[in-house]
């Protein structure tokens, strides 16, 4: 059992809050890599919560105010993208 001077050193956890969450979730709900949620963090393009330099904490409003829908919503890509051979259909020559 852990004595109580090592329990008080730890460092507060970020809480479970689902109004938020973590970088790789925003990424994923977006349908963006975890690289271009941190280049907007990095930015000043995201509202965020830090709690160490490796932690971070974003609201989920700031997927409606960035105007995107989360990927959920969206049709999926295999019907949004065009093949090789269609985008050379209508290409004009």
């Amino acid at each position: 059992m852990p004595s109580s001077s090592l329990t008080n050193k730890r460092r507060p956890r970020p809480v479970a809050d689902p109004s938020y969450c973590s970088i790789s979730d925003f990424a994923r709900r977006l349908g963006v890599s975890r690289v271009t949620v941190w280049r907007w963090l990095r930015d000043g393009k995201l509202k965020h919560l830090r709690f160490s330099s490796m932690i971070v904490r974003i609201p989920l409003d700031e997927i409606e105010r960035l105007g995107r829908e989360p990927v959920s919503k969206r049709p999926p890509l295999h019907l949004t993208r065009r093949s090789a051979r269609e985008k050379a259909a209508t290409t004009i020559t």
